[in-house]
């Protein structure tokens, strides 16, 4: 599969995810509208940190929860790594004091990104500060994760909102982005007036100007949620010049008015840019959003949706401790109207007449199961480390959920609950110390039947184990051997979605002894596949092991050989360049076969330029690329790719390879 062709099937697969996760609901039932006491929507719980079950254990990541604010107390010099720079205006001069931002790009898992923005999830920024005199800036961060994603974002009055693209920031390692220059941006002005009053003043109208590519973000730049925000005078007049030149989608909004959007509108650069907007009175769906039992709820996020074709497609509310919400901005037609707040299942009302002000939505409280656990000797466990799962009848794999994996304490019954079920079939995972992982029949979450009870009876699994050995028949000691999905192929793209590949087998690592042995026990009944990994030799793999409860599984010795340390340096128009991302892939030769499989790695350049592997080649044929990360342009980053991409063959038994690349802007 090509790139292009990876990147269709990426969309194609967001555009279903997105859709399943605005059509997933319920159907509440309606209830005479009443003033209830208020009560807050509850905190998403606070899980403990499983403990581990076995050596080195792979877990897949928890679901994130809302993140509050990280205060810096210290000064940036007090951190081991963090990024700075220095800002500019378009003549090279220091421009009046700017906001500058750390935020958390958009990982890998992008799925689990657009159901907590659909939740009203939004996460601030990581660390936050202003330029000095300078117009220098230093944002330090507490951990850094070498695995993520970060972004530089910058916001003044007077130029258009800079952002430093996606860069990775290492422990201990501060990155410079040198100096950042600010655009001019472009003039757009315009008049929001009542629509058939011969030019009437809209009061109170706020325009918002969003580029055209804007993706929902769980990080958005605080200010910058619906986009750049611009008030109208008193005449119904707004002006702007940091507008950014290009496609933008302009709304203007207005409490009695109905919202109205103008999408692609291009906005040319060093121009008088104009939009004029004749706003319809509007209408608004206010109510109430409460539980069952008539109680408020607070905080809920409450979304109108157009059923017909006409505009505004969409207003949002969240409702207030009492329970009440308005969404503004609506015209005459038919709603759905959609609410959602943690500890809740959420609500679909549909069709709602626009200009209801007395609606009254329900969220049911989530649902709860009971879990009894036996131990291999059939005794009632009182500690295991829970996971729920979602079952699909007829299908070999359970489902991801986005309930975090949790350290269930059980009561005097011998029984853990587990709460936050939507009504909907699962199944739990139990793992515990000195047994093999489990899964429990599946069961159902009905609303208004009493929570389900299921058993889960454990036992010590199979075991796999064998020897590594080098090419010359010597024990290889200090390779770490990693259990996987027998049909899981490591490449770029499962590495994307690897967080919602589902599996039954039990992860495990472990490293060889002196004599190269390896032994993995308490393994879950089902067909396995083994990596080997060492710093001094290419990773092999080992399929089609099959695990049977009770049963030790020898495999055979595993020859390892030393592959190629591929390291360089990239200069970008002469200079060295850090942030750039370099890519390696074997190619397919059908005559020779690739000694280790199919090898993918990829490194980010120093603040030298410098790059290394994180593991060892294979001997073989291999495509080499390289692309600013810093580029903001993806077509850019991908003329990058094209424009340095080179074939080298690494010889067997070759330990090491340099290649220089360079990137012209040009």
């Amino acid at each position: 599969m090509n790139a292009a062709a990876k990147t269709i099937l990426v969309l194609v697969i967001l555009v279903v995810a997105v859709i399943g996760v605005m059509l997933a609901s319920g159907d509440p039932g309606e209830a005479p509208i009443q003033r209830p006491t208020a009560v807050a929507a509850p905190e998403p719980e606070q899980e403990e940190t499983p403990a581990s079950m076995v050596a080195t254990p792979d877990r897949q990541e928890p679901t994130a929860v809302q993140r509050r604010e990280v205060v810096q107390a210290k000064a940036p010099e007090e951190f081991s790594q963090g990024v700075r720079g220095r800002i500019l205006d378009p003549t090279g001069a220091v421009p009046p004091s700017a906001k500058v931002y750390l935020v958390e790009a958009p990982g890998t898992d992008v799925f689990k990104q657009l159901m907590l923005v659909n939740k009203g999830i939004r996460n601030p920024p990581l660390a936050r500060g202003t330029t000095d005199e300078a117009g220098r800036f230093a944002l330090g961060l507490e951990v850094a994760d070498a695995s993520k994603r970060y972004e530089v974002r910058i916001v003044t009055d007077d130029y258009v909102d800079a952002q430093v693209p996606p860069i990775t920031i290492k422990p201990s390692q501060w990155y410079d982005t040198g100096d950042i220059v600010l655009q001019l941006g472009t003039t757009l002005w315009g008049r929001v007036t009542i629509a058939g009053s011969g030019g009437m003043p809209v009061p109170n109208a706020t325009v918002f100007i969003q580029p055209a590519n804007f993706f929902p973000s769980i990080s958005p730049t605080p200010g910058r949620e619906e986009g750049i925000p611009v008030k109208v005078d008193h005449t119904g007049t707004f002006r702007t010049q940091n507008a950014p030149p290009g496609p933008v989608t302009v709304g203007a909004v207005a409490p009695d008015y109905a919202r109205l959007e103008k999408q692609n509108v291009n906005l040319e650069a060093n121009s008088e840019n104009q939009v004029m907007f004749e706003l319809q009175p509007g209408v608004s769906i206010g109510g109430l959003v409460v539980d069952a039992t008539g109680t408020a709820i607070g905080g809920a996020k409450v979304e109108a949706t157009a059923i017909s074709n006409k505009a505004p497609a969409r207003g949002t509310s969240h409702s207030s401790q009492d329970g009440s919400f308005e969404i503004i901005g609506l015209l005459d037609g038919p709603y759905m109207v959609t609410a959602i707040a943690p500890g809740y299942v959420r609500a679909e009302l549909k069709p709602i007449q626009a200009g209801d002000r007395e609606l009254q939505v329900v969220l049911e409280r989530q649902g709860e199961a009971k879990i009894r656990v036996f131990d291999k000797n059939g005794r009632v466990m009182s500690r295991f480390l829970l996971t729920v799962k979602t079952y699909y009848e007829g299908q070999d794999h359970y489902g991801n959920t986005d309930i975090p994996p949790k350290q269930a304490k059980t009561g005097k019954d011998g029984t853990a609950t587990v709460g936050g079920l939507d009504p909907a079939s699962y199944v739990f995972q139990v793992e515990a110390k000195n047994h093999c992982k489990a899964f429990s029949e599946p069961f159902q979450i009905v609303q208004g039947q009493d929570a389900p009870t299921v058993e889960v009876r454990l036992t010590e699994g199979g075991v796999l184990e064998g020897t590594v050995t080098s090419s010359r028949g010597q024990p290889l000691a200090n390779v770490q051997v990693s259990t996987l999905p027998n049909h899981l192929d490591e490449n770029p793209f499962t590495q994307m979605f690897q967080g919602l590949i589902p599996f039954k087998i039990t992860r495990q690592s472990a490293r060889t002894d002196a004599k190269g042995r390896y032994r993995f026990a308490l393994l879950n009944p089902g067909s396995y596949q083994l990596k080997f990994a060492h710093a001094e030799y290419f990773e092999v793999y080992s399929k089609n092991n099959v695990v049977e409860d009770g049963r030790t599984v020898s495999i055979p010795p595993m020859v390892m050989e030393p592959g190629t340390i591929f390291t360089g340096q990239v200069r970008v128009d002469g200079s060295t360049a850090a942030q750039v991302k370099v890519t390696i892939s074997s190619i397919a030769d059908p005559d020779t076969p690739a000694a280790g499989g199919v090898f993918n790695c990829e490194a980010i350049t120093d603040n030298e330029g410098n790059f290394a592997m994180s593991k060892r080649a294979p001997p073989g044929r291999y495509q080499v690329m390289a692309a600013r990360q810093t580029l903001g342009n993806p077509l850019l980053q991908i003329a990058d790719f094209h424009r340095t991409r080179q074939e080298v063959t690494f010889g067997r038994g070759q330990e090491k390879f340099f290649l220089p690349l360079a990137i012209s802007s040009n």
